[in-house]
């Protein structure tokens, strides 16, 4: 989980955080779509760690989303009702 959260706030210059509750749930729900799949792996110290990872339904979902979502504040005419008055 620490690794997912660094990630984020990372990629997103520290405006994400999330809670290992909440991306336990959302990873759970993912996994429970079939979105990703996950593996177990050798912990440093302790028990087994998960590791997930986007099998080829949840990147087909991803990019669509991508499509869908990103791309759309990315129009020239998106981009200016976003900008602030002048």
């Amino acid at each position: 989980m620490a690794a997912i959260r660094e990630w984020m706030a990372d990629i997103s210059t520290g405006a994400l955080t999330v809670e290992d509750r909440s991306l336990y749930r959302a990873l759970q729900r993912f996994h429970d779509s079939e979105l990703v799949k996950s593996t177990s792996v050798a912990g440093n110290r302790g028990p087994d760690r998960k590791l997930y990872e986007l099998n080829p339904i949840g990147e087909r979902v991803l990019s669509a989303l991508i499509e869908r979502d990103i791309r759309l504040l990315l129009k020239p005419e998106v981009v200016r009702l976003l900008e602030p008055p002048a």
